[in-house]
């Protein structure tokens, strides 16, 4: 396997098991005692103030399996043996090890009979991610270190690997290579202490070992802990996330990267980079960009996230999480929702897509200009920031208002789907057929005869269409390259032009003229998983289709040669082409993972996702809820 696909390979497979570990780990979150561990200005946390049972996490996971499928896991560490470890194109052991642990997880928790002891881990886990310093640390807290150290055997047995025994003070614990190829080695460090699993990284005399491993092994505890802070306290109260499930990233620690020498990650920065990350930051770390660098941080704190609800006990299963970036920046967000629109009201329980834009064009150019002038007068001291504002100076958003005139009163687009049914092409290469269609599609604004006729004067198709009378509606040619059900109509709604199809379409439509043109939000979006599966499952039966086809003709052409000598065929380069034995065997193999990719996808109906973005006093918020039927 070459070096760059297996490292893609690699990575891919860590990717999913974070995300394995956020699901099945962050939220159950963490209790008091993973807690006193956590530095009070870690750079990012997930975790919680008390844990969350497996039981219901379980109910998740028979409903969804987020990640790889433990064969495509399987099929990648069968990869990985292939290779020889000393081989220049093996991975590193430290991530051999790392994808083999997902392996044997996923393998684990996607059974029937999965017990969290199994790993050696309790009914109610206690546990947390979080930085030391610049260092990721993975705590979590066992009820039986026997049985993880089971685990942790067969997942080195799986991929040959075998750790290097290291210590710290009388601490021992096991590392595996990461990066082998530079002046400091990089190694993935897994301890054991106080009744904790800890993993992170040794990355040497990078980091000395009193800021960094010391305090993620806890051989030394943080001077100021998560636990006595009371900043998970504030962010339940504040944002109304579950207890179990909170998390955070810290902006204002972040920033410090730029601004001040001493920060952790720039003191790991200018050691890998020989002192030229000093040299080049040198502008940004001045008493003057402190302050004003700093102080803007200060006006946008931190980005918080977690779950507002989780309930796994009746049917749908629900899932209700927000991300949102902190600000205490009032006239900010005081222009920021200024620019909110109006969003339709569709029927939740019909839709199966749906799309809405909330923004007021009015305001988009006195918002923009307003945050501009702020901007551009602004008292900075900071040479950098100087500069900056020299050149947005030049750069005026009044010159926005030409364009933005044209469509004035526009408040929102949107679009809702309630049945979409495809069948199979009527032809060779061309598009499924539809079989059933009914959507809805709006423009809203406080002026929409006049917005049509800009509309016209744009499209000159639309040019000697009438905009119909309001409650009114019309037939609207356009040029499709399938058939309809039903034709296309154009109608008007109080302050809603209306572009529909279908009954429920017709329905949606009328249902516009009693919504009252207001702001209400600025961004939504839903989809029922079952029509994104509906759709899918045509194409690819009828692709499945064409290769059992080709699988049977090589199949018969397979069973000819063999009675017979074939002979080698060549492309038109003279490159060899493969035998008929072969391409049965790949179409087999491509109508195999077809029929896999189906398998997944029954597991899509049924699940529905709302999400949304909006401008509040306190930030920006991104919301999204989940349901899931109980199978």
């Amino acid at each position: 396997m070459k070096k760059g696909l297996l490292a893609g390979l690699v990575v891919a497979a860590i990717a999913a098991g974070a995300g394995g570990y956020y699901y099945a780990s962050h939220n159950k979150a963490a209790g008091e005692g993973a807690l006193a561990y956590v530095p009070a200005d870690t750079l990012l946390f997930a975790g919680g103030l008390e844990p969350m049972p497996w039981s219901a996490m379980a109910a998740f996971r028979d409903q969804f399996n987020f990640g790889m499928q433990p064969e495509q896991v399987n099929t990648l560490i069968e990869e990985m043996l292939k290779t020889d470890p000393q081989n220049p194109d093996a991975a590193p052991a430290g991530a051999r090890l790392a994808v083999s642990l997902y392996a044997e997880y996923v393998n684990a928790v996607l059974s029937k009979s999965f017990k969290p002891q199994m790993l050696g881990l309790s009914d109610a886990v206690d546990s947390a991610f979080y930085t030391v310093g610049a260092l990721p640390v993975v705590r979590v807290a066992l009820a039986d270190q026997a049985a993880f150290d089971a685990f942790l055997a067969k997942a080195e047995e799986r991929v040959k690997v075998k750790a290097e025994e290291a210590k710290l003070k009388d601490f021992t614990y096991k590392r595996y290579p990461l990066i082998t190829d530079g002046e400091q080695p990089v190694y993935l460090a897994i301890g054991k202490r106080d009744g904790f699993l800890i993993v992170t990284l040794d990355v040497g005399s990078l980091i000395p070992a009193e800021e960094g491993l010391d305090v993620a092994f806890g051989l030394t505890k943080p001077t100021q802990s998560l636990a006595a802070a009371g900043t998970l306290q504030t962010l339940v109260k504040e944002q109304g996330l579950k207890p179990f499930s909170i998390g955070f990233l810290n902006h204002e620690g972040l920033i410090r990267t730029l601004t001040r020498a001493d920060s952790p990650i720039a003191k790991l920065l200018d050691k890998v980079s020989h002192g030229e990350a000093t040299k080049e930051l040198s502008a940004f770390r001045t008493a003057e960009c402190q302050a004003d660098i700093e102080g803007m941080a200060a006006l946008w704190p931190r980005s918080v996230f977690g779950y507002t609800e989780l309930d796994t006990s009746g049917s749908p299963l629900r899932a209700n999480s927000l991300f949102k970036i902190v600000s205490t920046d009032g006239k900010t967000m005081e222009q920021l929702q200024k620019l909110r629109g109006f969003l339709p009201q569709y029927s939740g329980d019909n839709s199966k897509f749906s799309y809405q834009l909330g923004l007021n064009m009015d305001e988009l150019t006195p918002v923009l200009t307003n945050l501009w002038s702020r901007a551009i007068q602004a008292k900075f001291s900071c040479a950098p920031l100087v500069a900056a504002q020299a050149q947005l100076k030049e750069t005026n958003p009044a010159l926005l208002g030409a364009m933005t005139g044209m469509i004035q009163g526009v408040q929102g687009v949107g679009i809702d789907v309630q049945d979409l049914k495809l069948g199979k092409a009527l032809a060779e290469g061309e598009m499924p057929s539809i079989e059933a269609l009914s959507f809805v599609a709006t423009l809203s604004s406080k002026q929409p005869q006049q917005l049509w006729g800009m509309l016209a004067m744009m499209q000159p198709e639309f040019a000697s269409l009438k905009l119909p009378e309001d409650g009114q509606s019309i037939d609207l040619p356009l040029p499709l390259p399938v058939t309809l059900p039903s034709p296309i109509k154009l109608g008007l709604y109080g302050n809603h032009i209306a572009v529909f199809s279908g009954e429920q379409g017709k329905t949606q439509a009328e249902s516009l003229a009693k919504q009252e043109l207001k702001p209400n939000g600025l961004l939504h979006f839903g989809l029922d998983y079952g029509l994104l599966a509906d759709a899918l499952e045509v194409v690819m039966n009828d692709e499945m289709a064409k290769l059992e086809a080709a699988a049977d003709a090589a199949a018969e052409e397979a069973v000819a040669a063999a009675a017979g000598t074939e002979e080698p065929q060549t492309d038109e380069y003279g490159l060899p082409m493969p035998t008929a034995a072969e391409r049965k065997e790949q179409a087999e193999k491509q109508v195999a993972e077809l029929k896999s990719a189906q398998a997944m996808l029954l597991g899509l109906r049924g699940a529905h996702i709302s999400s949304g973005m909006d401008f509040t006093t306190s930030g920006i918020e991104m919301r999204a809820d989940m349901q899931l039927p109980k199978k």
